[in-house]
């Protein structure tokens, strides 16, 4: 072992970091790093399990298996009633308004339409999601509530009332609405609602612990997207959620599946998004850990040192050093980082984050 120290230290000399590395490095430091390595589980574990954070009861129940199930009731407005031409005259410039994102103007139209007709479940529904996007969920939330008790059978409505739980962090009650959503008889012309609904109702699940259930809504949102209803992508809220999303649902899919300690199914998870979304580093981080947990030892591996080529810092060493304890191979991991500091000579700030390591 002390000859393939001394050729580790050799090569981080050689990498042109000879002063910095005076400071902070020797050869006893090697010693260190090498009996640390076959030592055990560092004192700040790269990566938590979680499996003992989740309830069994709830955890494996699948979405119609959690009770009570929420039933529509009949809602209040009468379907034969008389409609006020100045209540749709204004509803429908109020409509115009909102389809060009011009929330004040709509809100504007759509009050003097309740003024003619306070009793439309359509008016306070277009209201409530003008005030919601303007910013004001207190001012959306009588309104929403309104039509909700008008007309209980519509998708939107109940989106948007779980859409306020969620913001209030009352995931139950987001459940409730979204599940309401599912069942309205409108769900099956409606695809970008119903994919946004699968998307909260999935994280809400989650965060109540149904962490089965949650999975498969998420999961169900990831196909809906992948063989898209024609029209799915021209809806506003949806269209800037996948600009801006990126792998996120890809993520808590996999760190559920790490949750319930289902690494195998991870791994997949997590290879995928990789494959779609590019090799974001916490995305291959996290990768690479249910890799390691998994007990793939090969490809955690060469992942590690694949990511350290391509992030040669302290994070990438520590992940490293983790790695190579979780599969047994302790006593490999002076050698491999005397090789990759040996292959990026030209990095030097690799020899200094393992001096930091050190």
């Amino acid at each position: 072992m002390s000859r393939q120290l001394r050729r580790l230290w050799w090569c981080l000399v050689k990498a042109g970091c000879r002063r910095a590395l005076a400071a902070h490095i020797s050869l006893a430091g090697l010693v260190v790093l090498a009996g640390c390595a076959a030592a055990g589980p560092t004192s700040r574990p790269a990566v938590t399990t979680g499996a003992d954070k989740y309830d069994p009861a709830k955890a494996f129940l699948s979405l119609e298996q959690i009770g009570p199930a929420p039933i529509l009731v009949e809602g209040s407005e009468q379907p034969d009633r008389a409609i006020p031409p100045q209540a749709l005259e204004r509803y429908l410039g109020g409509r115009d308004y909102y389809n060009q994102y011009r929330w004040a103007d709509a809100i504007t139209a759509l009050e003097r339409a309740l003024q003619y007709d306070p009793d439309s479940a359509d008016i306070h529904l277009l209201l409530g999601q003008c005030w919601w996007r303007q910013g004001s969920p207190a001012k959306a939330s009588p309104h929403l509530k309104r039509s909700a008790d008008l007309w209980p059978d519509q998708v939107e409505v109940h989106y948007m009332l779980g859409r306020l739980a969620w913001r209030s962090q009352d995931y139950g009650q987001a459940i409730r609405e979204f599940r309401l959503a599912l069942a309205c008889s409108d769900a099956d012309w409606r695809p970008a609602e119903v994919a946004l609904v699968r998307l909260y109702l999935g994280k809400a699940l989650l965060e109540e612990g149904y962490i089965k259930a949650g999975i498969a809504q998420l999961e169900r949102y990831q196909r809906d997207l992948a063989k898209p209803a024609p029209g799915l992508y021209r809806h506003p809220e949806l269209a800037a959620l996948l600009r801006s999303d990126g792998a996120k649902v890809a993520v808590r899919i996999g760190q559920a599946y790490v949750r319930l300690g289902w690494y195998r199914q991870a791994v997949e998870v997590y290879a995928n998004a990789l494959e779609t979304g590019g090799r974001q580093r916490q995305v291959w981080t996290d990768y690479i850990r249910v890799l390691a947990l998994s007990r793939q030892a090969d490809q955690a591996v060469a992942e590690v040192r694949s990511l350290l080529r391509e992030h040669p810092d302290q994070s990438g060493i520590d992940l490293m050093v983790w790695v190579y304890r979780q599969v047994g191979r302790a006593k490999r991991l002076v050698a491999d980082l005397q090789e990759q500091v040996a292959e990026q000579q030209d990095r030097p700030q690799l020899a200094l984050a393992l001096a930091e390591v050190l």
